[in-house]
């Protein structure tokens, strides 16, 4: 089987607040379908049975719930789409998310309370790359200094929310860890790239008294919510460290008059990380000038999604076409490939799971 950079078909969610869309999802009611080449069609869990080891890496399809499924020949045979999910949980989710009012205030667990909880899920920890920063330009991070489980008990019940709650500053191309166990909210405006664990635990704690479709408050969960919320940390503290790329990092690619073919690229570091690690899976801000060769990393899939600007996905014999805010699979076994912007200059989020950057060649 030859394997190439997959896209899939975006799956588009109309939220009471606005929009999300699904880029990459390999879950039971929300399948990627493949968009191009060879596999065009085909739903991600298919695809992945036809080889574990060479589309999710060594390290990947080894991670699996019943630690005696095999990748490889036997896999195959032996495990079914039936009960895909019963063995595998795809490490990762990709959405676009399109916030026009505010969101709930909310939470994820980590993994112990969701394995506690006996969901089907993992915990939630996940990552915002900020497209588009909000209209005011804040978000809801954290709590604030000094607030405690008890004071946030006593905020809920008088109603009070809003005013324990931390507003971080965020502008485009920040990116901001959200680990589980920290509260959140995006806010009217506010458009990102969210990479996250494959989880859809979500606790609201408080949702600014609004009514669902069904005219009705929406639910709430406000027991789970406090019992996962981390009071260890103030918000001076995740004000540091949320961010965890840099403001801009501005690497301009200009083009020689005389040889327009030949790049010339100069980096300008307003600081030094453009990456950001959270337990679970790693992301880093590439900027692509001109054309840049890469090899996929055999024990870890990785995944790119176009932040700003576009750009192509190139082996041997297939070209991908990457337009802004679109994401591209890249199998663990799909060897040397390469990058090229559509203008002179591409920005990329590249995410993976628990793995490094691949490798660049030189």
């Amino acid at each position: 089987m030859k394997l190439y950079p997959l896209k899939f078909e975006p799956i588009v969610k109309k939220m009471i607040w606005g929009s999300e869309s699904w880029e990459i999802s390999c879950r039971p009611n929300e399948m990627s379908i493949i968009e191009n080449g060879e596999f065009a069609g085909t739903r991600f869990d298919e695809f992945i049975l036809k080889n574990p080891a060479a589309i999710l890496g060594e390290d990947c399809a080894k991670n699996s719930k019943n630690p005696a499924a095999i990748p490889g020949e036997d896999f195959k045979k032996n495990n079914s789409q039936k009960n895909f999910f019963e063995n595998f949980s795809f490490p990762l989710l990709v959405k676009i998310i399109d916030a026009r009012e505010i969101l709930s205030v909310q939470v994820h667990p980590d993994d112990a309370y969701a394995a506690k909880k006996r969901s089907t899920d993992t915990g939630k920890s996940e990552c915002w790359y900020i497209l588009k920063p909000p209209t005011d330009g804040f978000l809801i991070v954290g709590l604030k200094n000094g607030v405690t489980r008890e004071i946030l008990a006593a905020a809920y019940e008088n109603g009070t929310v809003e005013r324990c709650l931390n507003r971080l500053h965020v502008t485009r191309g920040d990116i901001v860890k959200i680990p589980a166990g920290l509260i959140h909210a995006l806010t009217p405006g506010a458009i990102i790239a969210e990479i996250q664990q494959n989880s859809d635990i979500t606790y609201r704690l408080y949702d600014f008294n609004r009514t669902g479709a069904d005219g009705n408050p929406r639910e709430l969960h406000v027991k789970d919510a406090l019992a996962t919320i981390d009071f260890t940390r103030g918000a001076r503290f995740r004000l540091r460290k949320t961010i965890a790329a840099e403001k801009t990092t501005s690497r301009e690619c200009t083009f020689s008059r005389e040889k327009k073919s030949r790049a010339t690229v100069k980096h300008f570091l307003r600081e030094k990380k453009s990456h950001a690690t959270v337990k679970h899976f790693s992301l880093e801000k590439k900027i692509i000038c001109a054309t840049e060769k890469f090899f996929s990393d055999e024990k870890k899939f990785s995944i790119y999604t176009a932040v700003e600007g576009a750009a192509f996905f190139e082996t041997r014999e297939h070209s991908v076409f990457l337009p802004e805010t679109r994401s591209v699979f890249i199998p663990a076994g799909l060897g040397e490939f390469t990058i090229r912007a559509q203008k002179n200059s591409a920005t990329l989020l590249f995410s993976a799971p628990n793995c490094p950057t691949p490798h660049i060649i030189q």
